[in-house]
């Protein structure tokens, strides 16, 4: 495993404890703001690859600005808007994320 992949784990695994902390002294705030105790399992599947390719397209122009592909911001745009439909609870934003998340396979509604 290369220092840079070490470093990136690391970091990884500190903002997972931080945030472990941070929730067990104030989980009902979070929850109230984020309005993440009443997520859907798709939400949940948005946030997390909504989060991913933001977080991956960022770092990319980050790590890299003069070799970024600049096809990315496409990618940050999607990543964003999966972000805003899980956290915003606007049916027509999730289905529409829905469709950008499973395209071949998508058969409305995704959520009952």
């Amino acid at each position: 495993m290369s220092t840079t992949a070490r470093l990136l784990a690391f970091l990884a695994a500190f903002l997972v404890a931080v945030f472990a902390m941070a929730y067990r002294d104030h989980g009902a705030t979070i929850d109230a703001y984020l309005h993440t105790s009443h997520l859907h399992v798709t939400d949940w599947v948005l946030l997390l690859f909504g989060s991913f390719i933001t977080g991956g397209a960022i770092y990319g122009l980050v790590t890299q600005p003069d070799t970024f592909d600049w096809r990315g911001i496409f990618w940050l745009i999607m990543g964003a808007f999966m972000i805003c439909a899980a956290l915003g609870n606007n049916p027509s934003l999730k289905e529409a994320a829905c469709a950008l998340f499973v395209k071949r396979h998508y058969t409305p509604p995704c959520y009952q």
